[in-house]
């Protein structure tokens, strides 16, 4: 494997380890982390719940202190940088509800500039500008004068984030920034932060339970496990190699295909044709208990006629149907299933 370069580095972790300590217990969650950050990709970090995800945002974006180890931020550690420097090296986006009161979405993002300006807040032309290229690169222009009450949760997250950029930072972290969204915003946020990585050569780490989102996106996954080291890699390296059915010990998950396995109850159909039609309709048979094998009686076929799908069948005769839940019926009786 070809090692990442140093300056190529936003953070090392070395050696940390990450829980909490009383005067007289120490409970360590997570121990021997040694990771490094990369500028300009979008890591996902993943693991069970209650294995420490949270914990160790909090540790590195300056929180909360580790219990020993070291986390180095260009070249220097966590603990001799002072809270206004931390303030220009992390913007954090935290998974709790977001409730900013009578602000409108602009005046959000504008807050992502505290780390720059004076207490009575005189914006300089280069917040300004700053405020504006945030906007514009989560777009969230057509809502941003609206109250932020007003504004979908999808809407919200985005704002989250442009104030993240706003604070111009070289690494962002944000804790499950997709857990209160639907699947659609779920996607667009995590769409956007890949984006955000690639075209500003941020560092950007994310804590996820979005595991078929996170293998699709992700430049890198840390996979944190109970009782074990977080362990690091490209997304394709950590399924071939086992790791991430270690960690999440998954059932019924296939990730050879990245789908729901899907259950044969020995019958058999021919399946022809290609295209999206073919995916769904591949789809609704395996669903269905169907397994695909050229060598079966029945053939299914479709035809496109203007924009209309049929499906044919093939065996004893000809059978047509005008939907897949048609085309299922009808095999089941044709099986006698």
């Amino acid at each position: 494997m070809i090692p990442i370069e140093n300056n190529d580095i936003a953070m090392i972790l070395k050696d940390l380890s990450v829980g909490y300590a009383s005067k007289k217990v120490v409970s360590p969650i997570l121990e021997e982390i040694n990771l490094k950050l990369p500028y300009g990709q979008l890591i996902c970090f993943m693991g069970p719940n209650g294995v420490g995800k949270s914990t160790l945002l909090r540790t590195i974006s300056g929180i909360q202190k580790p219990l020993s180890g070291q986390i180095v931020i260009d070249g220097r550690e966590v603990n001799q940088i002072t809270p206004e420097a931390m303030a220009k090296s992390i913007s954090l986006v935290l998974t709790d509800q977001i409730n900013a009161g009578n602000l409108t979405a602009r005046e959000v993002i504008a807050l992502g500039r505290y780390p720059y300006v004076s207490w009575n807040i005189n914006f300089s032309k280069k917040d300004l500008k700053a405020i504006e290229k945030a906007i514009k690169l989560t777009e969230t222009t057509s809502f941003i004068d609206r109250k932020t009450y007003e504004l979908s949760d999808g809407q919200l997250q985005k704002v989250m984030i442009a104030r993240a950029l706003a604070q111009d930072t070289p690494i962002i972290i944000l804790d499950e920034p997709t857990a209160h969204l639907d699947l659609n915003n779920r996607v667009a946020v995590i769409n956007l932060l890949k984006k955000l990585a690639e075209n500003t050569g941020k560092a950007i780490l994310m804590a996820t339970h979005e595991l078929d989102l996170a293998l699709q996106t992700a430049d890198r996954l840390w996979l944190a496990g109970f009782n074990a080291p977080i362990i690091s890699g490209i997304p394709e390296d950590l399924v071939l190699n086992g790791a991430i059915d270690k960690v999440f010990q998954l059932k019924g998950y296939d990730l050879r295909t990245g789908q729901l396995e899907k259950r044969s109850l020995g019958k058999k159909v021919n399946l022809s044709g290609q295209g999206h039609e073919y995916l769904w309709t591949k789809n609704a048979l395996e669903r269905n208990g169907f397994e695909i094998d050229s060598a079966a009686e029945h053939t299914v076929s479709f035809s496109l006629e203007n924009d209309e799908i049929t499906w044919q069948i093939e065996g004893e005769g000809i059978a047509i149907t005008n939907t897949l839940e048609e085309l299922v019926i009808h095999l089941n009786k044709l099986l006698k299933y």
